[in-house]
């Protein structure tokens, strides 16, 4: 059975961007999910309709992956947290809260929860 040509440097590399976004991506999912159910009731859930500012949601979610990250700490999937860059955070957030709006007097943006 003959091997398929071996992967350039380029592919090599796009492959490996694409899996460390990917983990990114599952990393926030899993924060963002968890952090909207109160941890399973762990804490209590934010309130449906009320408003995060973009930014410090962002925040709050690499505090808390890169503390996973420290802890050897596994997703719900079973893979490894990796603390996700601000554009990827964003985007996986825009799915699952809906997108972000202008905050008062067109500052921050925020994140309006959505109900339940």
């Amino acid at each position: 059975m003959e091997r398929p040509p071996a992967k350039t440097a380029a592919e090599r590399k796009a492959a490996s961007r694409a899996h460390i976004r990917r983990e990114e991506e599952l990393s926030a999912r899993d924060w963002l999910e968890g952090f909207l159910t109160g941890w399973d009731g762990d804490t209590d859930a934010p309130v449906p309709g009320s408003r995060w500012v973009a930014y410090e949601l962002y925040e709050l979610a690499v505090e808390a992956i890169e503390e996973s990250v420290e802890l050897e700490e596994e997703r719900i999937d079973g893979g490894d947290y990796r603390v996700p860059r601000q554009r990827v955070f964003y985007a996986v957030a825009d799915t699952i809260l809906g997108p972000r709006r202008r905050g008062a007097h067109g500052s921050a943006r925020v994140y309006v929860l959505p109900g339940k």
